[in-house]
């Protein structure tokens, strides 16, 4: 019996449709920016595992919407690769720090173009963030709120954790888990639920307290999850503290397993607490909105589902073994 088994994950999800289409469009538009050569055999099927998380993750969306969805998860990861995978890089606060902020603004609704896309990454960002106005249906104000996730990510999230990483702090589970709900990048993820569905929720919806802990919960989870998965490539071959299963057997003593199973029994928590909150979300006004709300909520659960299926399906991680 692996964790999977363990989990009390009632949500169902699928591969989207689309997922071949997407692929080649969105390898198509990272060679031609840049980001990506394509001419390596292992980096091409590391790109393939890393872009068919969006075609679990948003199940349900139609194929120009799922484009985007997947240049953004795409962005996510060529923009961790870079310090993730580069000690010197991100030793450098200083360095990092502008490299993140330079990513931020990337994504601010008055950036010159012109004048900040000086290399490929930001030429792969900023062609999304144009055509991302074009169709996202809040336009300008769907992109402030995307760009307020991208910015916690990045430095309530990932800044905090490379700081871990580079000084080998393992921080308590309280820390922890505060710090994995950024990191783990499924706040702007879930601010794409909207685009994948073709809607947008006003700010009366995604600010109400219910709406705001159930994506807390979803963030931790799908987070968390993704933490058991990556133990060996994380915590093993990276030696990096910031990682659930490390966190629980350092503050409680555990071995392996018990450290698997007790990270479990957290993620089982914050689903039953995610279930309990869906029976008490309130009416939001009339019956178009309140069906983009459970539009919204579904799309919640596709991503913590998705994220499982799709660790599973390509072997991206290794599962650590349990007694």
């Amino acid at each position: 019996m692996t964790f999977v088994d363990k989990l009390n994950l009632p949500f169902v999800t699928w591969k989207n449709q689309w997922a071949d289409e997407v692929e080649q469009a969105t390898r198509e538009i990272a060679i031609k920016t840049g980001v990506f050569k394509g001419d390596d055999p292992i980096e091409l099927k590391r790109f393939k595992g890393i872009i068919e998380c969006p075609a679990y993750a948003y199940p349900q969306a139609e194929l120009k919407n799922l484009a985007l969805c997947a240049r953004f998860t795409s962005l996510l990861w060529f923009i961790d690769d870079t310090y993730d995978e580069d000690q010197a890089f991100a030793r450098d606060e200083e360095r990092l720090v502008n490299f993140m902020l330079s990513q931020w603004r990337l994504f601010l609704p008055d950036t010159d173009v012109e004048i900040e896309a000086t290399d490929a990454l930001s030429r792969f960002a900023l062609l999304l963030k144009n055509d991302l106005l074009e169709a996202a249906k809040g336009g300008e104000v769907w992109l402030d709120r995307l760009s307020k996730s991208i910015y916690d990510y990045l430095f309530q999230g990932s800044l905090k954790a490379t700081q871990n990483w580079v000084n080998n702090i393992t921080p308590d589970l309280e820390t922890y888990l505060k710090l994995r709900e950024y990191d783990s990048g499924m706040y702007p993820c879930l601010d794409f639920v909207e685009i994948a569905n073709g809607i947008f929720l006003p700010d009366t919806v995604v600010s109400h307290p219910t709406i705001q802990e159930m994506r807390k919960l979803c963030a931790r989870i799908s987070g968390c999850v993704n933490d058991i998965f990556s133990y060996e490539k994380e915590v093993k071959r990276n030696n990096d503290p910031s990682n659930l299963v490390h966190v629980l057997m350092q503050e409680r003593s555990l071995s392996l397993g018990e450290g698997v199973d007790a990270a479990v029994t957290l993620i089982n928590a914050d689903i039953a607490e995610f279930l309990k909150l869906e029976k008490v979300v309130p009416e939001f006004g009339n019956e178009q909105l309140q069906s983009q709300v459970t539009q919204y909520i579904e799309g919640m659960k596709y991503w913590m589902r998705g994220n499982v299926d799709w660790s599973l399906a390509t072997g991206r991680y290794s599962i650590p073994s349990t007694p």
